[in-house]
């Protein structure tokens, strides 16, 4: 999610052949604290996202950018002890703020399916 925050600033994102990482012949040391990169490169983009879209969430809102874009890019947190998992119907809710540790693409909705399930 960083990286798409990144991207989509069309700025700085060189290629391994315009900055190649410094290394010794065995090619196992890291030596680009010895490296400073070309200033000229510093918005030089080889990589860009465009059409990003930054919103708060809003179950209306994630519709229409779904509807719009075909995806909607989010974070969320996966309990590992199984308490918020219905492995019957591989639905997930963890209902507490602050924390996350998976990005995950949404490609459509069920308006039908029940949050108790």
């Amino acid at each position: 999610m960083i990286a798409s925050f990144f991207l989509s600033t069309w700025s700085g994102m060189a290629t391994e052949d315009q900055v190649p990482l410094p290394t010794d012949n065995s090619h196992i040391r890291d030596l680009s604290s010895s490296m400073i990169p070309d200033s000229s490169l510093a918005y030089d983009t080889s990589v860009y996202l465009e059409d990003a879209v930054f919103s708060a969430y809003d179950a209306d809102r994630v519709k229409l950018l779904i509807s719009e874009y075909g995806s909607v890019s989010t974070m969320i947190y996966m309990d590992n002890s199984g308490k918020y998992y219905c492995p019957d119907t591989a639905a997930s809710c963890y209902p507490f703020d602050g924390v996350v540790n998976h990005a995950v693409t949404l490609i459509g909705w069920d308006d039908n399916y029940k949050k108790e399930k």
